[in-house]
């Protein structure tokens, strides 16, 4: 069946869509809900004077993490303005 697709990874990305949308989950909403939360959290942090991000207590990862993972390019900028020394600035 994976001889149908480009690669192995189209078809994993299109068999997770498909247990997506089993499941009732629509994969884009979900993705623009936390694009909102993420973004209106660093504009706070920028409103504020303070970036209060707290690493995940199991991975460690920051916002700016999950921002550079998923391409949320915008919140990466948000994030450099509030804390430029996580991205090697002084």
């Amino acid at each position: 069946m994976i001889s149908q697709f480009t690669n192995q990874s189209t078809f994993i990305y299109l068999l997770n869509r498909a247990e997506l949308h089993c499941a009732g989950i629509d994969a884009d909403a979900a993705r623009s809900r936390e694009q909102t939360v993420m973004m209106r959290d660093a504009s706070q942090w920028l409103e504020n004077g303070e970036c209060s991000e707290t690493p995940h207590s199991k991975t460690g990862a920051t916002a700016l993490h999950v921002a550079a993972a998923k391409g949320y390019t915008d919140i990466i900028r948000s994030v450099q303005v509030c804390r430029p020394f996580v991205l090697g600035y002084p």
